[in-house]
């Protein structure tokens, strides 16, 4: 007896080969199946978000607070843009590469 494995979708009740298969009509099969994952450009955005919150919980909260409207007001803003401002620390970076050498700009 010969097996051959095939991909095929599952429509209104028939199962419809992806390929021609070269059967005489009216054959009988034996078919074993296995349901194959979508893949990512066939799930709809809501099996998309489903299926990244699964994988990580904390991407679902990310994902929750992303959706709400951002409460903050132009104060708040200003508040963090001068905090980012005066947490800056100036980095000096001596490198073993170029020597130190006096600036003829003065």
């Amino acid at each position: 007896m010969k097996t051959k494995k095939i991909k095929a979708t599952y429509r209104n009740g028939v199962i419809e080969p992806f390929d021609k298969i070269n059967l005489p009509e009216g054959q009988e099969l034996e078919v074993e199946f296995r349901v194959l994952p979508k893949t990512p450009h066939e799930l709809t955005r809501e099996e998309k978000k489903a299926t990244q919150t699964r994988k990580n919980p904390a991407a679902q909260r990310l994902i929750k607070a992303m959706e709400k409207p951002p409460h903050l007001t132009d104060a708040d803003i200003e508040a963090l843009n001068q905090s980012i401002k005066e947490g800056k620390i100036p980095i000096k970076f001596d490198s073993p590469f170029e020597p130190d050498e006096p600036k003829n700009n003065e």
